[in-house]
């Protein structure tokens, strides 16, 4: 999956990411990987990052995320 990577998500560390921007005159930058969620609370992504970024190289984005396309992906 593709999503357009922000400053605040690039800086992500721990929790739930919820510093969305809407995207829709943005291209995305990144691909993901989605790999589980909580149900109605966080979708857990996989990064290219590596290890060091964020929890273990993954981060839980908020199914609140409106990025301009269902669940902040693009």
């Amino acid at each position: 999956m593709e999503i357009y990577a922000s400053s605040d998500f690039l800086r992500y560390v721990d929790g739930s990411f919820t510093q969305c921007e809407q995207t829709v005159n943005k291209i995305s930058n990144l691909v993901v990987m989605l790999f589980g969620y909580k149900a109605d609370e966080y979708w857990l992504i996989k990064v290219p990052f590596g290890s060091q970024w964020g929890y273990m190289g993954s981060m839980r984005m908020s199914m609140g995320c409106q990025f301009g396309s269902k669940m902040g992906l693009i």
